[in-house]
């Protein structure tokens, strides 16, 4: 079983058991590798986040954080189409508006979120990485000053 696999799990777990799909319907859900090591080998492995209510109990294993936000652009691919983030990182580097503001450090992708729209009705499916679910594919940005 692949990291992503088994934290989506969790992940899923949580959402359907703390009925957070009825408290937060407008909840939305994130996933990023992590560049936290997961063992003394350094690989990496795959950390999601979904929005919570501010006073909402997480419990262990999860962890609750905080997400500062910001602009970012977004590009949406069929689920598995990950080559496609070397094309938009490049329409990022071209482009006269917009510059990234990310980190430029590789284990956490860059700074590039994914994004799993519609995720309220995507964790009650029985494959939820079935043909026909996207990802939205988010990259930080800033207005370039002229």
């Amino acid at each position: 079983m692949s990291l992503k696999s088994h934290v989506d799990q969790v992940v899923d777990k949580f959402v359907r058991e703390s009925n957070l799909t009825k408290i937060k319907p407008d909840l939305r859900h994130y996933g990023f590798n992590s560049p936290n090591p997961v063992d003394e080998t350094g690989y990496h492995g795959y950390e999601m986040w979904v929005t919570i209510p501010d006073n909402f109990p997480v419990p262990e294993p999860l962890v609750k954080k905080h997400f500062e936000g910001g602009l970012y652009g977004a590009y949406m691919i069929p689920m598995g189409a990950f080559e496609e983030r070397g094309w938009f990182g490049q329409w990022m580097s071209e482009n006269d508006k917009y510059e990234y503001r990310g980190n430029g450090y590789y284990r956490n992708m860059f700074g590039f979120l994914e994004e799993h729209p519609n995720y309220v009705n995507r964790v009650y499916l029985i494959d939820p990485e079935a043909e026909g679910v996207q990802l939205d594919l988010l990259i930080p940005l800033k207005e370039k000053k002229v």
